[in-house]
């Protein structure tokens, strides 16, 4: 969104760190290589926000959302750009927002290094606030606006669990375990126990939910990776606790059974927890010492 609200004309920051800082701060070009178009030019980043500014946009990782809002100005609106269903709260528990606003992402992104980034997929967000929606689409950045944004959440959700988990879980790309024979029943209960549990919490998802989340997902590139993926591959945490750790403690709450949600949530636990070094494979007998 920096290079894109950047190159679209708006007055804005990003809160950056690391090589990602250094670089930027620099002077050295923000490069976004994109199947709708490259741009590259300089940016403006802080090492800490020094706002307040009009719209704040929080788009780190589910896990640091609480830890993150408590280092920014909260004034102006906050909008959420984010996985999951319980950002927009933690941001909310912040006070002295305007509003927060809480919206669905679909981009499929990769940074290649600190200062590239690779777009390879959708390119827009869905929200119910039209202000927020009719700025961003004024400086560049596709919106939809709808009535209620909660039934694209719970679809998002549902993809998310389908694709994030099981290209982390496979450590594959999407294309290949989308189109798997013996993954198509997995999916498919995924998805449906993902709906049941939306259904209990008062969401009104449609007749087609399943269906229509599928064929979400049978649309886009083979060649899709997700963030989930990238973090595993790169030996980072997973953000389980924002998707299928949603599913579950959202069924646990409502007394829905969810077991094929739970054995997989388990599972990219175990995964998460290796690829960050929490767990260590011990050496054999005749490897030690």
């Amino acid at each position: 969104m920096l290079a894109r609200l950047t190159e679209g004309g708006a007055d804005v920051t990003g809160w950056a760190r690391g090589a990602t800082l250094e670089q930027l701060g620099a002077g050295q070009p923000l490069v976004l290589r994109s199947k709708d178009g490259d741009w590259s030019g300089p940016v403006r980043v802080v090492a800490a926000p020094d706002g307040p500014y009009d719209i704040t946009f929080v788009s780190t990782k589910s896990d640091a959302t609480a830890a993150t809002v408590a280092h920014l100005v909260a004034a102006g609106v906050a909008v959420s750009v984010q996985n999951g269903l319980d950002n927009p709260a933690a941001i909310a528990a912040v006070p002295g927002w305007a509003r927060v606003v809480p919206t669905v992402v679909y981009s499929g992104c990769a940074r290649v290094d600190p200062v590239t980034i690779r777009h390879t997929s959708n390119g827009f967000l869905v929200l119910d606030d039209a202000e927020i929606g009719a700025w961003l689409a004024a400086h560049g950045v596709r919106t939809e606006i709808v009535e209620d944004v909660a039934p694209r959440q719970w679809t998002k959700l549902a993809a998310n669990v389908v694709q994030n988990s099981l290209t982390a879980l496979l450590d594959s790309l999407q294309g290949p375990i989308r189109d798997h024979p013996a993954l198509q029943g997995l999916q498919r209960d995924l998805v449906g126990e993902v709906a049941a549990v939306g259904h209990a919490c008062g969401v009104a998802l449609p007749a087609t939910f399943v269906d229509d989340v599928l064929g979400g997902l049978a649309r886009l590139p083979v060649y899709n990776g997700t963030s989930m993926l990238w973090d595993r591959r790169g030996g980072r945490a997973l953000e389980v606790d924002a998707l299928t750790g949603a599913v579950v403690r959202r069924a646990e709450e409502r007394g829905v059974d969810v077991p094929v949600v739970r054995t997989v949530d388990a599972l990219v636990r175990f995964v998460s927890d290796a690829a960050s070094g929490v767990v260590v494979q011990p050496p054999r007998p005749d490897e030690a010492g």
